[in-house]
């Protein structure tokens, strides 16, 4: 999974890259340069997570450090294009999915936890903070059935393999 989740960081970069272009016309005096800077820093770090923390460790740390560099690059991204901004909080499915595959549902609750905070973060950044809290929950709520579906899954398929190897041996 640890690479499968340092290829996802890089095709988010790919995808705000592409966003970007597409919706130039429409993001506000000094947006594109703010979410290009932040994708050089996410970038950068990307780089330093797989410099640092190799793909094959065993430890949790590094996947998880990837989810939360994904994590606040999205919340970076969705706080400076501003009027398309709700759409955007769709790619936060992507690190909760992760989450729940490789690193359980407990980190998988604490990672909602921390979209729930980046969302509320978002829609406080918003002029009109009464019309931000209705898409509020409206996002979020999906999210935390996925959450739930996908750590659910994740649980099965490790319980499912443990059998297996059992009865191989």
């Amino acid at each position: 999974m640890a690479p499968t989740l340092a290829e996802l960081g890089w095709l988010l970069l790919v995808f705000v890259f592409a966003y970007v272009a597409l919706a130039r016309g429409r993001l506000p005096a000094g947006a594109v340069t703010a979410i290009l800077g932040g994708s050089f820093v996410f970038a950068a770090t990307l780089v330093a997570l797989h410099t640092l923390a190799p793909i094959p460790a065993r430890t949790q740390w590094p996947m998880l450090s990837r989810c939360l560099a994904m994590l606040a690059y999205i919340s970076w991204v969705i706080v400076q294009a501003a009027p398309d901004r709700w759409p955007l909080a769709n790619l936060y499915i992507v690190v909760i999915v992760a989450a729940a595959v490789a690193l359980g549902p407990r980190v998988t609750l604490l990672v909602l936890g921390l979209v729930a905070g980046a969302l509320r973060w978002v829609a406080s950044a918003q002029p009109a903070a009464e019309a931000a809290w209705a898409p509020f929950g409206l996002v979020l709520a999906p999210m935390a059935l996925i959450a739930y579906v996908a750590a659910r899954f994740a649980g099965d398929i490790r319980n499912a393999i443990e059998r297996i190897r059992f009865i191989s041996e």
